[in-house]
């Protein structure tokens, strides 16, 4: 974790993954179309990526706002797509997709977007383990232990997630997927990366619930 760059994360890891996984430098060159969203961080317009480095379009379009640092492609800083089109329908139907099946990893269900606890975000990925590693200025700016109101990444989190949901609702509204699959992934929050596997599995959940409409929209 560092507190300068933009970004909590460095996200270095994610093009590591990338390199490891053995796909195409270049989008051009997968099996199957392929299209992601990011968000220019100066000018707040989307950026399609449909051809050139596969490993930057992924790396841009997940910088989620202040957690991981946004990603320089040529001269742009680029950041999360969310942030401008958080369910992409529109790119998805300008590579000639027929049947488009949205996923919003996002779904509150009628939940608070935050709720009070002993611990904020911050001082929970914190611990005291690493607390008491750190020079004693530095960790007099870290968030007590014990605070019933939210920490620095729990606004970002909730700010990020409410803003997201209203562009979600506003976007659906006037470009609908045929079919529109909803995780609720309210459990796991934003810098818990290393539950990935719990996020697969409510994906896995999520296709056998719509097995009907998925069989009836597919044939």
């Amino acid at each position: 974790m560092r507190f300068t760059g933009g970004g909590v994360l460095r996200g270095q890891a994610i093009l590591d993954v990338l390199s490891e996984l053995d796909l195409p430098e270049n989008i051009e060159d997968l099996s199957k179309p392929f299209v992601t969203v990011a968000t220019d961080l100066s000018t707040g317009r989307e950026v399609w990526f449909q051809e050139g480095s596969l490993r930057d379009a992924v790396r841009a379009l997940v910088a989620i706002p202040g957690v991981l640092r946004p990603h320089k492609v040529g001269e742009r800083y680029l950041i999360d797509g969310g942030v401008t089109n958080p369910v992409p329908v529109s790119a998805c139907r300008a590579i000639g997709a027929q049947h488009i099946i949205g996923v919003d990893p996002n779904d509150k269900a009628g939940r608070h977007y935050w709720q009070p606890r002993r611990n904020g975000l911050l001082a929970d990925l914190m611990g005291t383990d690493l607390r008491d590693k750190l020079p004693d200025a530095i960790s007099a700016l870290l968030p007590d232990n014990d605070r019933s109101g939210p920490d620095l990444m729990d606004v970002i989190d909730s700010t990020v997630e409410i803003a997201t949901d209203y562009l979600v609702k506003t976007r659906e509204a006037a470009d609908p997927p045929h079919l529109m699959l909803r995780a609720d992934l309210s459990h796991i929050s934003v810098l818990e990366l290393f539950r990935a596997s719990e996020a697969i599995e409510e994906g896995a959940r999520l296709v056998e619930n719509a097995a009907q409409p998925l069989d009836s929209l597919l044939g």
